[in-house]
């Protein structure tokens, strides 16, 4: 599942835990797209993994908007923030609960 991926890069590049609890957007290119999920910090403090990233903390959001290191589509992303309504996931069982379990996103999910 793309969110287990999502927790287990973070964990992987900065040390911290933490678990998707709602989709903030999709992006869509030709060849990729990408999700951007809004994680609940669990645990850890950040540490650059000194490959993937060249430092790892925490920023709170008016701090994170003045930097210049930070991607139109980021701080595009970032500033929808307080007006966003992200897709919260549940999981979905069908009629054969073992193989037909997978998550869904809005449609009233809870």
């Amino acid at each position: 599942m793309p969110e287990v991926a999502a927790a287990r890069e973070i964990y992987e590049e900065t040390g911290v835990v933490a678990k998707a609890e709602s989709i903030l957007c999709v992006r869509f290119l030709p060849d990729a797209w990408y999700i951007a999920f809004m994680m609940r910090y669990v645990s850890g403090e950040p540490v650059s993994d000194g490959a993937e990233n060249s430092e790892a903390a925490f920023f709170d959001l008016d701090t994170v908007m003045q930097r210049d290191d930070l991607t139109l589509f980021s701080w595009r992303m970032l500033e929808s923030l307080n007006s966003a309504h992200p897709m919260n996931m549940s999981d979905y069982h069908g009629p054969n609960a073992e193989s037909d379990t997978y998550r869904v996103y809005g449609m009233g999910a809870d």
